[in-house]
């Protein structure tokens, strides 16, 4: 019989290629989202879909009765600015309605889960690149509410006998080359949808937050992974974890190298042809100067590597989709 998975959030940016991967597997993926950050193209007619938030208790219990063997959770709120003016918020969605879906995966005997974690969780490098043994102390409360759902996933798989996955993502960037996940990004605060608004004439300018980091051209260096490789390791992932033999985990999902904002800017500017105006502005509270990712955890225990983030490819794949996007409106 065909494994259905749950994909909470899977109409959103990364879900929407996440269900492409698990359709390409052989699963069927069960896509769950309330489109509050997400955009109604992501979502295809042949996918079986439920509209709604998984904070809503009666749905979630509906839902988790449909013979469902494994659930991803992607559907966190994700903006680190935000979540510093905001806490509560991200308390109440990232913490509080991530431990109602736990309760509810346990209530109905499903035995394997896959939580989107974020490279946030460590906070300030102490050493790069950073693998799985670097200290947890996150600087902004997205990364602190990340950080408290993994521990309580250690417990859970302790108490309870569920199997997990924690994927700590970094900069999650590009399409799906052949452009079959054409939702965008809403009031999304990273980098490449605001360049992509910027390109397209969303906004008048793009703003570099801080350009006097200890870098090598002063802005945020940063690991950035295509969203396809993300996808792929899903599934390698959860075929791991499926294995008897397996035990949980935690890994990195990242590209193993970093490229800073000024060189985004450079290329891009390159690929489309184009110019735009770019002010400098003030850093933003809660971001380290340099973030870059160890994946041989990853690599050993599942065989994922990248093989689509090299920063070319991340900008044509967006370029691609967002004029498409663009165009259809």
């Amino acid at each position: 019989m065909t494994k259905r998975i749950l994909l909470v959030g899977g109409a959103g940016y990364i879900g929407s290629h996440v269900a492409l991967a698990i359709k390409e597997a052989g699963w069927q993926p069960v896509i769950m989202d309330d489109f509050s950050t997400s955009d109604r193209l992501a979502s295809t007619q042949e996918d079986e879909f439920i509209e709604g938030s998984f904070l809503d208790l009666a749905l979630l219990q509906s839902t988790l009765k449909k013979d469902i063997s494994a659930v991803i959770h992607l559907a966190d709120l994700k903006s680190v600015p935000r979540s510093m003016s905001y806490p509560q918020e991200y308390a109440q969605a990232n913490i509080c309605g991530t431990i109602q879906l736990l309760n509810q995966i346990l209530a109905h005997n499903i035995k394997y889960f896959i939580f989107s974690s974020s490279a946030t969780v460590y906070g300030n490098p102490q050493y790069l690149p950073l693998d799985e043994q670097h200290p947890t102390e996150p600087i902004n409360f997205y990364g602190f509410s990340k950080l408290k759902i993994e521990e309580l996933l250690g417990w859970y798989s302790e108490l309870n006998k569920i199997k997990y996955t924690s994927l700590r993502y970094f900069n999650v960037v590009g399409y799906d080359k052949a452009m079959r996940c054409l939702g965008v990004e809403k009031n999304s605060s990273n980098i490449f949808p605001l360049l992509m608004e910027t390109i397209f004439n969303i906004r008048h300018k793009f703003l570099v937050y801080g350009d006097n980091y200890n870098t090598k051209d002063g802005s945020c260096l940063r690991d950035y992974i295509h969203v396809s490789d993300i996808a792929n390791a899903h599934v390698l992932a959860l075929s791991h974890l499926m294995k008897p033999a397996s035990q949980s985990f935690i890994c990195n999902l990242g590209s193993g190298y970093s490229i800073s904002v000024f060189e985004i800017l450079a290329e891009l500017k390159k690929i489309a042809k184009t110019n735009f105006k770019v002010e400098i502005v003030k850093a933003r509270m809660g971001d380290p100067a340099h973030l870059c990712a160890s994946y041989q955890k990853a690599n050993n225990l599942f065989g994922w590597k990248p093989k689509n983030s090299d920063l070319p490819n991340i900008i044509r794949t967006s370029l691609n989709v967002y004029q498409k996007y663009y165009q259809s409106k």
